[in-house]
């Protein structure tokens, strides 16, 4: 950090700060799952045309979670990535 004029031709200095938008290096992103690797996604009771899409697309329920279960694949060719739910959390709420 160091100080810097607040305008020219004033006695009132500011401090100023190196903003970090993102960071590189690290551990490398994690890479896509296998296509046939199964996955669970949350569907709402209410989407029944997304939950039949899903079902003919190869999708298992499993109620006790409450979760679909199908490929990584057809998550993906159905855009579901978002409502991939961990598989800890899948099974324990």
């Amino acid at each position: 950090m160091g100080t810097a004029p607040l305008r020219r031709g004033t006695k009132k200095r500011g401090k100023t700060v190196a903003l970090i938008v993102g960071e590189h290096g690290g551990e490398p992103a994690g890479s896509a799952p296998a296509a046939d690797q199964r996955m669970c996604v949350r569907v709402a009771g209410g989407e029944v045309e997304l939950r039949r899409q899903v079902k003919a697309a190869g999708g298992k329920w499993r109620p006790q979670p409450q979760v679909w279960e199908l490929r990584y694949a057809q998550i993906v060719a159905l855009g579901l990535t978002g409502r991939i739910v961990a598989e800890r959390e899948s099974l324990y709420g």
